[in-house]
Protein backbone atom coordinates (compact mmCIF):
# COMPACT_ATOMS: atom_id res chain seq x y z
CA UNK A 1 0.00 0.00 0.00
CA UNK A 2 1.16 3.53 -0.70
CA UNK A 3 -0.33 7.00 -0.54
CA UNK A 4 -0.04 9.86 -3.04
CA UNK A 5 -0.77 13.48 -2.13
CA UNK A 6 -1.16 16.28 -4.68
CA UNK A 7 -1.59 19.98 -3.99
CA UNK A 8 -1.97 22.49 -6.80
CA UNK A 9 -0.54 19.92 -9.20
CA UNK A 10 -2.13 20.21 -12.68
CA UNK A 11 -5.91 20.14 -12.16
CA UNK A 12 -5.76 18.96 -8.54
CA UNK A 13 -6.11 21.58 -5.82
CA UNK A 14 -5.89 19.03 -3.01
CA UNK A 15 -6.04 15.30 -3.71
CA UNK A 16 -5.07 12.21 -1.73
CA UNK A 17 -5.10 8.72 -3.24
CA UNK A 18 -4.43 5.43 -1.44
CA UNK A 19 -3.20 2.56 -3.60
CA UNK A 20 -3.99 -0.67 -1.77
CA UNK A 21 -3.34 -3.51 -4.22
CA UNK A 22 -2.46 -4.17 -7.85
CA UNK A 23 -3.32 -4.21 -10.68
CA UNK A 24 -5.08 -0.91 -10.23
CA UNK A 25 -7.18 1.08 -12.67
CA UNK A 26 -8.05 4.78 -12.55
CA UNK A 27 -11.38 5.54 -14.26
CA UNK A 28 -12.55 8.95 -15.39
CA UNK A 29 -13.52 11.13 -18.36
CA UNK A 30 -11.04 13.14 -20.40
CA UNK A 31 -9.66 16.06 -18.41
CA UNK A 32 -10.36 14.48 -15.01
CA UNK A 33 -6.65 14.13 -14.18
CA UNK A 34 -5.96 10.44 -14.85
CA UNK A 35 -2.72 11.09 -16.73
CA UNK A 36 -1.70 13.74 -14.19
CA UNK A 37 -1.72 11.12 -11.42
CA UNK A 38 0.64 8.92 -13.43
CA UNK A 39 2.77 11.99 -14.20
CA UNK A 40 3.11 12.82 -10.50
CA UNK A 41 4.27 9.28 -9.66
CA UNK A 42 6.73 9.40 -12.56
CA UNK A 43 8.04 12.79 -11.42
CA UNK A 44 8.69 11.43 -7.92
CA UNK A 45 10.85 8.67 -9.40
CA UNK A 46 12.79 10.67 -11.99
CA UNK A 47 12.36 14.41 -11.22
CA UNK A 48 11.11 14.63 -14.82
CA UNK A 49 7.74 14.78 -16.52
CA UNK A 50 7.03 12.51 -19.47
CA UNK A 51 4.58 15.12 -20.83
CA UNK A 52 6.39 18.47 -20.65
CA UNK A 53 9.81 20.04 -20.24
CA UNK A 54 8.33 23.19 -18.69
CA UNK A 55 8.04 22.94 -14.91
CA UNK A 56 5.46 25.72 -14.63
CA UNK A 57 3.01 23.64 -16.68
CA UNK A 58 2.72 21.30 -13.67
CA UNK A 59 1.55 24.05 -11.31
CA UNK A 60 -2.16 24.77 -11.09
CA UNK A 61 -3.51 28.00 -12.52
CA UNK A 62 -3.48 30.87 -9.99
CA UNK A 63 -0.94 29.10 -7.76
CA UNK A 64 2.77 29.82 -7.43
CA UNK A 65 3.81 26.38 -6.22
CA UNK A 66 2.87 22.72 -6.35
CA UNK A 67 3.46 19.84 -3.94
CA UNK A 68 3.59 16.09 -4.55
CA UNK A 69 4.25 13.46 -1.90
CA UNK A 70 4.47 9.67 -1.93
CA UNK A 71 4.48 7.49 1.20
CA UNK A 72 6.19 4.30 0.12
CA UNK A 73 7.49 1.54 2.42
CA UNK A 74 8.21 3.80 5.40
CA UNK A 75 9.82 6.34 3.07
CA UNK A 76 8.24 9.75 2.50
CA UNK A 77 9.22 11.34 -0.82
CA UNK A 78 8.29 15.00 -1.30
CA UNK A 79 8.80 17.53 -4.08
CA UNK A 80 7.86 21.20 -3.88
CA UNK A 81 8.30 23.21 -7.04
CA UNK A 82 7.80 26.89 -7.60
CA UNK A 83 7.32 29.15 -10.60
CA UNK A 84 10.23 31.40 -9.68
CA UNK A 85 12.37 29.47 -7.14
CA UNK A 86 14.44 26.25 -7.23
CA UNK A 87 12.66 22.95 -6.65
CA UNK A 88 12.93 21.36 -3.20
CA UNK A 89 13.42 17.59 -2.78
CA UNK A 90 12.94 15.85 0.58
CA UNK A 91 13.15 12.27 1.86
CA UNK A 92 11.60 11.65 5.30
CA UNK A 93 11.59 15.40 5.88
CA UNK A 94 15.28 15.88 5.04
CA UNK A 95 16.13 18.20 2.18
CA UNK A 96 18.52 16.56 -0.30
CA UNK A 97 19.91 17.17 -3.78
CA UNK A 98 18.10 16.16 -6.93
CA UNK A 99 20.70 13.53 -7.90
CA UNK A 100 20.27 11.71 -4.57
CA UNK A 101 16.49 12.00 -4.67
CA UNK A 102 15.88 10.23 -7.98
CA UNK A 103 15.76 6.44 -8.36
CA UNK A 104 14.19 5.71 -4.98
CA UNK A 105 11.97 3.43 -7.07
CA UNK A 106 11.95 2.38 -10.73
CA UNK A 107 9.17 3.35 -13.07
CA UNK A 108 8.18 2.89 -16.68
CA UNK A 109 5.23 4.55 -18.39
CA UNK A 110 3.37 4.10 -21.64
CA UNK A 111 1.22 6.96 -22.97
CA UNK A 112 0.09 8.22 -26.39
CA UNK A 113 3.09 10.57 -26.65
CA UNK A 114 5.34 7.52 -26.98
CA UNK A 115 4.30 7.27 -30.63
CA UNK A 116 6.65 10.22 -31.18
CA UNK A 117 9.48 7.74 -30.77
CA UNK A 118 8.39 6.22 -34.07
CA UNK A 119 6.95 9.16 -35.99
CA UNK A 120 8.80 12.02 -34.31
CA UNK A 121 12.25 13.55 -34.44
CA UNK A 122 15.66 12.28 -33.21
CA UNK A 123 15.22 14.68 -30.29
CA UNK A 124 12.04 12.82 -29.25
CA UNK A 125 13.90 9.51 -29.31
CA UNK A 126 16.88 10.90 -27.39
CA UNK A 127 14.52 12.22 -24.71
CA UNK A 128 13.00 8.76 -24.33
CA UNK A 129 16.47 7.23 -24.06
CA UNK A 130 17.59 9.82 -21.52
CA UNK A 131 14.58 9.12 -19.31
CA UNK A 132 15.48 5.43 -19.29
CA UNK A 133 19.16 6.04 -18.63
CA UNK A 134 18.74 8.36 -15.69
CA UNK A 135 17.00 5.50 -13.86
CA UNK A 136 19.80 3.11 -14.78
CA UNK A 137 22.50 5.39 -13.36
CA UNK A 138 21.82 8.37 -11.07
CA UNK A 139 25.06 9.98 -12.30
CA UNK A 140 23.61 10.11 -15.81
CA UNK A 141 21.52 13.18 -14.97
CA UNK A 142 24.64 15.02 -13.86
CA UNK A 143 26.50 13.98 -17.03
CA UNK A 144 23.64 15.40 -19.12
CA UNK A 145 23.63 18.70 -17.24
CA UNK A 146 27.41 19.08 -17.51
CA UNK A 147 27.41 18.08 -21.19
CA UNK A 148 24.75 20.66 -22.02
CA UNK A 149 26.77 23.42 -20.33
CA UNK A 150 29.99 22.35 -22.06
CA UNK A 151 28.25 22.17 -25.42
CA UNK A 152 27.01 25.72 -24.98
CA UNK A 153 30.55 26.90 -24.16
CA UNK A 154 32.08 25.08 -27.15
CA UNK A 155 29.48 26.54 -29.49
CA UNK A 156 30.29 30.00 -28.15
CA UNK A 157 34.01 29.36 -28.79
CA UNK A 158 33.16 28.19 -32.33
CA UNK A 159 31.33 31.43 -33.09
CA UNK A 160 34.29 33.40 -31.72
CA UNK A 161 36.68 31.21 -33.76
CA UNK A 162 38.82 30.76 -30.62
CA UNK A 163 40.87 27.64 -31.49
CA UNK A 164 42.63 27.42 -28.11
CA UNK A 165 39.35 27.54 -26.22
CA UNK A 166 37.79 25.02 -28.61
CA UNK A 167 40.59 22.52 -27.88
CA UNK A 168 40.02 22.87 -24.14
CA UNK A 169 36.31 22.20 -24.49
CA UNK A 170 36.92 19.33 -26.93
CA UNK A 171 38.82 17.38 -24.27
CA UNK A 172 36.19 17.99 -21.61
CA UNK A 173 33.29 17.33 -23.96
CA UNK A 174 34.78 14.05 -25.20
CA UNK A 175 35.07 12.68 -21.66
CA UNK A 176 31.54 13.59 -20.55
CA UNK A 177 30.05 12.61 -23.92
CA UNK A 178 31.64 9.18 -23.62
CA UNK A 179 30.05 8.63 -20.18
CA UNK A 180 26.65 9.39 -21.72
CA UNK A 181 27.36 7.06 -24.64
CA UNK A 182 28.43 4.16 -22.38
CA UNK A 183 25.29 4.39 -20.26
CA UNK A 184 23.04 4.54 -23.32
CA UNK A 185 24.79 1.55 -24.87
CA UNK A 186 24.35 -0.49 -21.67
CA UNK A 187 20.65 0.34 -21.33
CA UNK A 188 19.91 -0.54 -24.97
CA UNK A 189 21.85 -3.81 -24.71
CA UNK A 190 19.81 -4.84 -21.65
CA UNK A 191 16.52 -4.04 -23.38
CA UNK A 192 17.50 -5.93 -26.54
CA UNK A 193 18.13 -9.06 -24.47
CA UNK A 194 14.54 -9.12 -23.19
CA UNK A 195 12.19 -7.39 -25.60
CA UNK A 196 11.62 -10.39 -27.91
CA UNK A 197 10.27 -12.44 -25.01
CA UNK A 198 7.63 -9.82 -24.20
CA UNK A 199 6.78 -9.32 -27.87
CA UNK A 200 5.99 -13.04 -28.18
CA UNK A 201 2.79 -12.43 -26.19
CA UNK A 202 1.53 -10.37 -29.14
CA UNK A 203 3.14 -11.98 -32.22
CA UNK A 204 6.41 -13.80 -33.06
CA UNK A 205 9.50 -11.98 -34.27
CA UNK A 206 12.69 -10.65 -32.78
CA UNK A 207 12.58 -7.05 -31.61
CA UNK A 208 15.54 -4.75 -31.22
CA UNK A 209 16.68 -1.15 -30.86
CA UNK A 210 19.51 0.01 -33.09
CA UNK A 211 21.53 2.89 -31.67
CA UNK A 212 22.96 5.24 -34.29
CA UNK A 213 26.01 7.22 -33.15
CA UNK A 214 29.16 8.58 -34.77
CA UNK A 215 31.92 7.60 -32.34
CA UNK A 216 33.01 4.53 -30.35
CA UNK A 217 35.00 5.84 -27.36
CA UNK A 218 36.47 9.00 -25.87
CA UNK A 219 39.48 9.16 -28.20
CA UNK A 220 37.31 8.50 -31.22
CA UNK A 221 34.93 11.26 -30.13
CA UNK A 222 37.87 13.65 -29.75
CA UNK A 223 39.05 12.83 -33.29
CA UNK A 224 35.54 13.36 -34.66
CA UNK A 225 35.38 16.78 -33.01
CA UNK A 226 38.75 17.67 -34.55
CA UNK A 227 37.74 16.47 -38.04
CA UNK A 228 34.47 18.41 -37.93
CA UNK A 229 36.09 21.62 -36.68
CA UNK A 230 35.98 23.51 -39.96
CA UNK A 231 32.36 22.56 -40.54
CA UNK A 232 31.43 23.41 -36.94
CA UNK A 233 32.99 26.86 -37.17
CA UNK A 234 30.93 27.59 -40.29
CA UNK A 235 27.77 26.33 -38.56
CA UNK A 236 28.57 27.90 -35.22
CA UNK A 237 27.50 24.68 -33.50
CA UNK A 238 28.83 21.20 -32.68
CA UNK A 239 27.77 18.61 -35.26
CA UNK A 240 28.91 15.38 -33.54
CA UNK A 241 28.20 13.94 -30.11
CA UNK A 242 25.42 12.30 -28.08
CA UNK A 243 23.18 15.31 -28.73
CA UNK A 244 23.06 14.12 -32.38
CA UNK A 245 22.50 10.38 -31.78
CA UNK A 246 19.36 8.57 -32.89
CA UNK A 247 17.46 5.29 -32.47
CA UNK A 248 15.56 2.98 -34.81
CA UNK A 249 13.22 0.16 -33.85
CA UNK A 250 12.83 -3.19 -35.61
CA UNK A 251 10.42 -6.10 -35.29
CA UNK A 252 11.76 -9.03 -37.27
CA UNK A 253 13.55 -7.59 -40.28
CA UNK A 254 11.16 -4.66 -40.68
CA UNK A 255 11.37 -1.13 -39.37
CA UNK A 256 8.57 -0.39 -36.89
CA UNK A 257 7.33 2.42 -39.17
CA UNK A 258 5.84 -0.22 -41.48
CA UNK A 259 3.55 -1.72 -38.83
CA UNK A 260 -0.01 -0.83 -37.83
CA UNK A 261 -0.71 1.41 -34.82
CA UNK A 262 -1.90 -1.59 -32.80
CA UNK A 263 1.32 -3.46 -33.52
CA UNK A 264 3.42 -0.38 -32.71
CA UNK A 265 1.56 -0.05 -29.41
CA UNK A 266 2.35 -3.70 -28.62
CA UNK A 267 6.03 -3.09 -29.41
CA UNK A 268 6.19 0.03 -27.23
CA UNK A 269 4.50 -1.73 -24.30
CA UNK A 270 7.03 -4.57 -24.58
CA UNK A 271 9.84 -2.05 -24.85
CA UNK A 272 8.76 -0.28 -21.66
CA UNK A 273 8.43 -3.57 -19.78
CA UNK A 274 11.87 -4.68 -20.97
CA UNK A 275 13.41 -1.76 -19.12
CA UNK A 276 12.96 -3.33 -15.69
CA UNK A 277 15.83 -5.25 -14.15
CA UNK A 278 14.25 -8.39 -12.72
CA UNK A 279 16.89 -8.97 -10.05
CA UNK A 280 16.98 -5.43 -8.66
CA UNK A 281 15.52 -5.38 -5.14
CA UNK A 282 13.76 -2.04 -5.48
CA UNK A 283 10.13 -1.01 -5.84
CA UNK A 284 8.94 -0.94 -9.46
CA UNK A 285 5.80 0.45 -11.06
CA UNK A 286 4.50 0.10 -14.62
CA UNK A 287 2.09 2.85 -15.67
CA UNK A 288 -0.13 2.47 -18.74
CA UNK A 289 -2.17 5.50 -19.75
CA UNK A 290 -5.15 4.21 -21.77
CA UNK A 291 -2.67 1.92 -23.53
CA UNK A 292 -4.72 -1.27 -23.92
CA UNK A 293 -7.35 0.27 -26.21
CA UNK A 294 -7.07 -1.15 -29.71
CA UNK A 295 -5.13 -4.24 -28.68
CA UNK A 296 -6.36 -7.79 -29.15
CA UNK A 297 -8.27 -8.61 -25.95
CA UNK A 298 -6.62 -11.98 -25.43
CA UNK A 299 -3.14 -10.55 -25.99
CA UNK A 300 -3.86 -7.62 -23.65
CA UNK A 301 -5.10 -10.00 -20.94
CA UNK A 302 -2.04 -12.23 -21.33
CA UNK A 303 0.23 -9.18 -21.20
CA UNK A 304 -1.32 -8.01 -17.91
CA UNK A 305 -0.88 -11.51 -16.49
CA UNK A 306 2.76 -11.41 -17.57
CA UNK A 307 3.31 -8.11 -15.75
CA UNK A 308 1.84 -9.66 -12.61
CA UNK A 309 4.11 -12.71 -12.94
CA UNK A 310 7.06 -10.32 -13.16
CA UNK A 311 5.82 -8.96 -9.80
CA UNK A 312 5.62 -5.41 -11.10
CA UNK A 313 2.72 -3.32 -9.71
CA UNK A 314 0.58 -2.13 -12.63
CA UNK A 315 -1.46 1.08 -12.73
CA UNK A 316 -3.81 1.61 -15.68
CA UNK A 317 -6.04 4.48 -16.72
CA UNK A 318 -9.20 4.25 -18.79
CA UNK A 319 -12.40 6.14 -19.50
CA UNK A 320 -14.42 3.00 -18.81
CA UNK A 321 -14.00 -0.06 -16.63
CA UNK A 322 -12.96 -3.09 -18.70
CA UNK A 323 -15.02 -6.24 -18.28
CA UNK A 324 -13.71 -8.77 -15.75
CA UNK A 325 -11.10 -6.43 -14.33
CA UNK A 326 -9.69 -7.91 -11.13
CA UNK A 327 -7.99 -5.27 -9.03
CA UNK A 328 -8.49 -1.96 -7.27
CA UNK A 329 -10.64 0.65 -9.02
CA UNK A 330 -10.30 4.40 -8.40
CA UNK A 331 -12.91 6.69 -9.94
CA UNK A 332 -12.32 10.39 -10.58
Amino acid sequence: MFKLKLRFFRCFKNKEIVFQHFPLIIIGPNGSGKTSILEAIYFLATSKSFRTRIKNNLISFRSNQAYICLDLDHKKLEIIFYKTKPTIYRINGKKIGREKFINQFLISVFWWGDFRMIYGTPQDRRRFLNLLCLQQDSKYLQWLIIYKKMLKERNFALRKNDLNLIKIWDKKLSFVGNQIYLTRKKVIANINKKISFFLSFFRPGKGKIVYYHNYLNQNDFLKKLSHSLEKDILLGSTSVGPHRDDLKFFWGNKSLNSFSQGEIKAFLLSLKLSFFEKDKKINKFFLIDDGLTGLDKTAAKNFISLIQKQKIPLILTSQNLPLRFEGQVIRL
